[in-house]
This record gives structure tokens, sequence and C-alpha cells, in this order.
């Protein structure tokens, strides 16, 4: 199976062309097909949380699983690299994590009785505690002692509260991750003095999604608390957090916010670090640790140019030459990046911005402008993307890109990239899910989508990671075809309770592309606009016990 690694790249053929606005609707409809035909598995196994939350690096620890039909596993996956499963238990896992792992790691599990949905840990070096379970109100709070990381289950119309000591003048950072590690909470953070008063509050904090993070600076010595709750006041099982509380940054995202290997990068941040940017090179792993907390890594093997201040005008435009990246940073409210370029008649080229979909907090919009200041294409924003266009330019001459924050927001942390390329036909693949079970000696059916730009030919698929003994059918879209269904035969040598994970690639001469599983994954992590890209085209077979062959008749007499 290809490594993780290959899937931070969007500039991988399966996801340069998923630009034009058709492509965005059809993303949205092949969501909703994946929620009508979401599988009911009785048998599965189902995780509500792991515990503890948080694992550390450099060392083995006990995972513990906490969920329905979890007993007995027989075998698991970790989608960070660095990190590997020692042993399985009943219902625990010793897992292994690398000195220099950070981030967040997915994690699935698998029985006889089938795989789990994934799960995600926090690799975190802060001593963990679990919640107490009685602080759900002030005079009951749970005292804790920064650094530390509190993780807690939130009650459905509950808060949980916890007690701390501060004095004047120091900081202490305080953060909850919950939607980052597929909780269904999406949280809000108080911080209240010793009669009651809201004195710092966070709720969807940039760089974090739907998680808060605030720096709190204690206006007097005493005592305060710390409330954690939900938004809309839900809770159960699956409304897991981790509070985390000490002396420590929180980077936003990398500047540029992707590079080639070994680049050098700086990270920036929304708290004023930026200004003193830490250098951090590409590794074989997704993230880096920071200062304490961790920032995500993106690979891109495309030239790029970073913009010259000051480019606030057509005038200062920074010239670019097509294709290329664009890098550019929002420092100050209402600003606006302008790049120039040469482009010939009828060309056709493809702008797509990237912030969100790296980590930054930026909205971006951006518009193409001839030589006259006449406007020729808009950005397209809307839906779970960011911002694209796709124009062919009827004329020959200057034109130029004018790139702003949509919002008109400024800061040190609001990076973009605009990627420029040729439109060239082509496709992208989907599949319906990131999970799919089968008894041994059976058949299992997995449908595959094509989006087609401009592209009819056939196109061949290949199955990557399955055993030798396994076999595949309907490995093919026929001519103008956008469906198909890959059948996979399990041998009955298959082992129940084996967990196996492949990879869906289609190519059609020197067009390729891998199937991407980001429909399934948003469907089982709603409140994750963005799951990782690392995991968008890893799919998951669990081996179930198929029906023992009947025992030959004895004859008669």
């Amino acid at each position: 199976m290809a490594h993780p690694r290959a899937l931070a790249s969007w500039s991988a053929p399966v996801l340069w062309r998923f630009t034009s606005h058709y492509a965005t609707r059809f993303f949205c409809l092949l969501l909703f097909a994946a929620s009508l035909n979401v599988r009911v598995l009785a048998q599965s196994p189902l995780i509500h949380r792991l515990s503890p939350l948080g694992i550390p690096a450099g060392r083995t620890t006990e995972l513990k699983i906490v969920g329905e039909r979890v007993s007995g596993i027989t075998d698991g996956w970790l989608g960070l690299p660095g990190t590997e499963i020692v042993k399985t238990n009943e219902s625990s896992l010793l897992i292994s994590t690398a000195p220099d792992a950070a981030g967040v790691c997915a994690l699935r599990i698998a029985t006889t009785n089938g795989a789990s949905e994934l799960s995600m840990i926090f690799i975190d070096d802060l001593p963990t505690t679990a919640a107490s379970g009685t602080n759900n109100s002030p005079q009951t709070a749970q005292s804790i002692r920064p650094p530390v990381a509190i993780d807690g289950v939130s009650r459905e119309l509950g808060f949980d509260y916890y007690s701390f000591d501060a004095k004047r003048g120091e900081v202490i950072s305080f953060e909850v991750v919950a939607s980052r590690l597929g909780s269904r909470l999406d949280p809000v953070l108080r911080i209240l003095d010793a009669k009651g008063r809201e004195v710092a509050f966070n709720e969807d904090a940039p760089g974090a999604g739907r998680d808060c993070r605030l720096q709190f600076r204690p206006p007097a010595t005493g005592q305060y608390l710390a409330e954690v709750r939900d938004i809309t006041y839900g809770g159960g099982p699956q409304y897991y957090y981790r509070l985390r509380a000490g002396k420590f940054a929180f980077p936003t995202c990398t500047y540029p916010l992707a590079g080639e290997d070994d680049a050098e990068l700086r990270v920036l941040s929304s708290a004023g670090d930026a200004r003193k940017p830490l250098a951090c090179r590409m590794r074989p792993a997704p993230y880096t640790a920071v200062n304490g907390d961790f920032v995500a890594l993106h690979s891109l093997d495309q030239p790029q140019i970073t913009e010259l201040e000051p480019n606030n005008s057509a005038a200062q435009g920074t010239t670019i030459s097509l294709p290329t990246v664009l890098n550019g940073r929002f420092e100050k409210a209402d600003d606006r990046d302008w790049f120039q370029f040469d482009a010939d008649k009828d060309e056709r080229w493809i702008f797509r911005s990237r912030s969100r979909s790296l980590g930054s907090p930026c909205d971006v919009f951006f518009e193409i402008r001839d030589e006259a200041g006449k406007e020729v294409a808009t950005a397209i924003v809307g839906g779970p993307q960011d911002a694209s266009a796709t124009n062919t330019l009827k004329a020959a001459g200057r034109y130029h890109l004018v790139a702003k924050e949509l919002t008109h927001r400024g800061g040190p942390d609001l990076a973009y990239q605009i990627e420029i390329e040729r439109f060239r036909p082509g496709f992208a693949l989907f599949v319906d899910d990131d999970k799919i079970e089968a008894k041994n000696g059976t058949e299992v059916s997995l449908s595959v989508a094509c989006l087609r730009y401009d592209f009819n030919d056939k196109i061949d698929l290949k199955v990557d990671g399955l055993p030798g003994a396994f076999s595949v059918e309907g490995a093919r879209f026929d001519e103008k075809k956008t469906n198909t269904v890959l059948k996979i035969k399990v041998p009955a040598s298959a082992h129940p309770g084996t967990l196996i994970t492949f990879a869906v690639f289609g190519k059609s001469g020197v067009v390729e592309a891998r199937a991407s599983t980001i429909p399934a994954l948003r469907r089982n992590f709603p409140l994750i606009l963005y799951p990782p890209s690392e995991l968008s085209g890893v799919i998951a077979l669990g081996i179930t016990a198929g029906t023992p062959a009947p025992e030959p008749k004895r004859r008669r007499g």
C-alpha cells in the first residue's frame, strides 16, 4: 500500500482537477448519497472513546477501548508513521510511539465480528488524569495543577468545572481538544474568578477547528475556575474531550503552508510568537512538535513563489510565470495582494486556493482581471472547499490576480496558497465508504464513482494492498462511464479478525488518480471540516467468520 505521507500532497493527479463549480456540486451530491447508504453492522465493534485520549511520544502506553462489542480485539491499524501496535489485549492495545511523534493519530480495531470506524488519539507529553465525574458545579470543581491534561466526558445539559490557582502576571494556556479527535462535542471554554464572573472566553479558536484555545493572564492572584461544556448542551459517551493546561504555544500553521521534503518552514501563530518563527523540516510524518503543541506538515512538489511586499496595487504586483504556486499572508486588515502574469489567447487555467484545508484560519477570495482592470474570472467560494476558479483567457496579454481575506481580517497567521495549473483532461475517483467487511470464503462489493473532466476514455482500476490470495472483479470504467462496482473475493483461508488496509487507483494512459475517501471521513467525523489528508484513500477490510462448510452426509446401510 502507498505510504500515507503521499496523501498529503494535493498536487497529485487525483486532486488537482477537483476545482470547478460542478466538481463542488458533485462532491455535495456524493456526500448526500453516502449519507443515505450508511451500513448498519450490528456486530461490528463500536468505539465510544479511547482512554487515555492522549499518549506520550517515545514510550509504550496501554490504550483502553471504551465502547460496545470491543472485547476480543484481534487486530488494529494506526495511521501515523512511527507508531505501532505492540500487542492486542482483550479490550486494550499496547501502543509504541516514536520519540519525535506528534499530532493526531487515527486508530481502527478489529475483532472476529468486524472492524470499527476510525477513532483518534492525541500524541501529548502532558501528564494525564481523568475527570472526577463529580465536578459538575463550581462547588464540586476538580482541583488541578498545570501542567496537566484532563480527559473528560460531557453530560447532556451539563457543565464540568476545574479549579486552579494562578498568580497575577503569569500566563497559562488552556486548550480543549475534542472535535479534532472525532468527538461529537463542540466545546465552549470559560475562565471564571472566585465570584463566578467570566474573565476569559473562547469558542472555535483559529487553527483549532471547532475546538477552544486561550491564554489566560490572571488579573489578580487567586483561585479560578475553568468551565467546559458543549455549545448545544449535548452530552453522552461520544462527547469526550481533553482539557490541556500549562505553558505552551498555539502554533497555527506553517509558512509556506506546504513545501518540498526537507524544506525549511516557518511556524506561524496568532499569539505574536510568529515574529520569532521557529524552523522545522519536513519529515516522513504529517506533524511536528512545536513548544508543547503540534503543527501539521504538508508536502507539495510544484514550483513556488512568495509574495513581495508591497504588492497592494496593480503597479506593485508581484510578477509570476505560470504554472506556479503563490504564497502570501494577509498581515493587516483589508490587505490585498496583487500578482501579474502574461498569458496567450485561449489558454485555460485552473486557480485554486488552499488555506483552511491546510490549517490556516484564513478564508481566501480572489479574482482575475485583464490589463484594463476588467474582471474576467471570480473565485467560487462555498461548501467544504477552498476557493477556486477555472477560466479560458480570451485574449493574449497581461493579467492580474487579486487576493484578499474574505472577511477583511488580518493577522500574522492568515497564510494562503494559490495553485495555478493548466487545465488537462482527466478524472477523479471516490469511494462511498472507508470500511467494508466480509466473511472468509465470500465476496464484498465496493462502489467507485468517477468524476470526468473532458475525459471519456476507459479507466482501469488497481487495488493496492490486498494479499495475493484475494481477487478483484469489475476493475474498470468503460468509456464515458462514471460508476462501477469492485467485487473483492475473500479466500476461505483468510483468518477471521484480520484487518487489511488497501487503496484503489485508476489509470488511463498517462493519467492516474487515487480514489478519495473524504466523503466517508466527513460522514464519520461531522465536526471536522477537513479530515487529516493522510487518511484519504485508506480503505479497511475486516474479515469476519464465515459459515462452516457442511459435513458430508453419511451413507446409510
